[in-house]
């Protein structure tokens, strides 16, 4: 055997009785030894590696554990939040997500939530503000009203969703619009009302509502009833007694009622005192602006001459409005000029601005700077982003000006 052959053929397929001489067995002894110390080196680095990676592992873990203390709450129950949490974030449950805020939040938002297998909102101090003031409220004054606003992309909309997840948490009846323009953006589906002359129904608006309505407060409608007679449709009618989950099957069934049936609920929720009632609208002052809605003449109609919208406007009449419960709304500048300012009084016409008071005006400003560095660390506790220097911390802040929105886009997910 060659020399070539016995090291291809290595120590463990040597026949020693192949070598006939002192010389050839003293040679494969020498080969066997070195091959055996080459394997013990391998051997320790290989186990020196599984150190390093076991440590470094180790110390990630650790890196991230620490992160967490300073960024994530542990009351992930907004019930319980409070000034103390300020400056944290909270993780919202599957189940919550899907009854309730994966239609509140913003479609970015959710999106980011499914990339990283969690949602999580950052508790800042306007939510605390207007869930402290619900929680406090007396029942036997006039329910209290809120209105959010701010520039564009500073957290109005997760505000607002910050605090239906409160009142959801609470058990109250919540009467949510996710977004009002959509309600009057152009869209073909409409009719003429047969309950109110010169009105307009958009049916499928109103079916896509009750189904919102129905998901949300489905622990609430089986035990919640209708206390007068009210008719809709051609001789039907709902009669004393009749459960909410009901009236809501019966106005998805027959559609080209659903309009009516919204009106009942609306006039029920808000004269019982059973149960708190949260109002909560976003993009609010779309029930007082223009509508891109045009009737089978090519007119253009006043939002007030939508059924849909004008239910949402009736409740806040005083003959109307809630016995008990809150009213929290957004303003914003979707479907508004770029030239119109950010404050309420210019967003809201004269009517919009009669009919909300008495009301509490929330302003959302920019991100402070510990908050955008708070955020900074929940992308990195995330395995998104992995920069934490201050100097690059100062940099991220200046190109944004604390503004939520960029600071999104500036980390690439939006």
């Amino acid at each position: 055997m060659t020399m070539a052959n016995l090291i291809k053929v290595g120590y463990s397929s040597i026949q020693w009785p192949l070598f006939s001489t002192t010389k050839h067995v003293g040679f494969a002894r020498m080969i066997s030894t070195g091959m055996m110390a080459r394997n013990a080196t391998a051997a320790a680095h290989q186990q020196q590696s599984s150190e390093n990676i076991e440590q470094t592992s180790q110390e990630q873990l650790q890196a991230k554990s620490s992160i967490l203390t300073h960024v994530a709450s542990t009351a992930n129950n907004p019930v319980s939040h409070n000034m103390e949490h300020v400056r944290h974030f909270y993780t919202v449950s599957k189940p919550d997500l899907d009854a309730i805020l994966e239609k509140a939040l913003p479609r970015r938002m959710t999106r980011f939530s499914k990339l990283v297998g969690s949602t999580d909102i950052l508790i800042r101090e306007p939510a605390i503000d207007i869930i402290n003031s619900i929680r406090n409220r007396s029942i036997d004054q006039q329910p209290p009203r809120f209105i959010i606003s701010g520039k564009d992309g500073v957290g109005k909309t997760v505000t607002l969703a910050h605090v239906i997840h409160y009142c959801y948490r609470s058990n109250w009846f919540i009467l949510h619009v996710p977004s009002v323009y959509k309600w009057i953006s152009p869209y073909p589906e409409i009719k003429k009302s047969h309950r109110r002359k010169n009105y307009w129904d958009q049916i499928e608006h109103a079916c896509e509502w009750l189904t919102l309505c129905k998901t949300i407060n489905r622990h609430l409608i089986e035990n919640m009833t209708v206390t007068k007679t009210f008719h809709y449709g051609r001789g039907d009618k709902f009669v004393e007694g009749d459960s909410f989950a009901k009236v809501i099957e019966q106005g998805l069934l027959k559609s080209e009622f659903a309009v009516d049936v919204i009106e009942c609920m609306i006039n029920e929720v808000a004269t019982q005192t059973k149960i708190p009632v949260l109002y909560a609208v976003d993009e609010y002052n779309g029930l007082f602006g223009k509508s891109a809605v045009q009737d089978w003449e090519k007119n253009y109609i006043d939002p007030a001459r939508l059924s849909l919208v004008r239910h949402f406007i009736d409740i806040l009449r005083p003959h109307y409005r809630l016995r008990n419960g809150a009213y929290v709304m957004a303003v914003s500048r979707t479907g508004v000029p770029r030239s119109e300012c950010f404050s309420t009084k210019k967003l809201l016409p004269g009517l919009g601005i009669r009919r909300s008071q008495p009301f509490q005006s929330s302003v959302i400003s920019n991100l402070t700077k510990e908050e955008v560095q708070l955020f900074i660390r929940y992308y990195k506790m995330k395995s998104w982003l992995n920069c934490e220097d201050e100097t690059e911390v100062n940099e991220i802040y200046n190109l944004t000006s604390g503004n939520a929105l960029l600071l999104n886009k500036i980390s690439a997910w939006n």
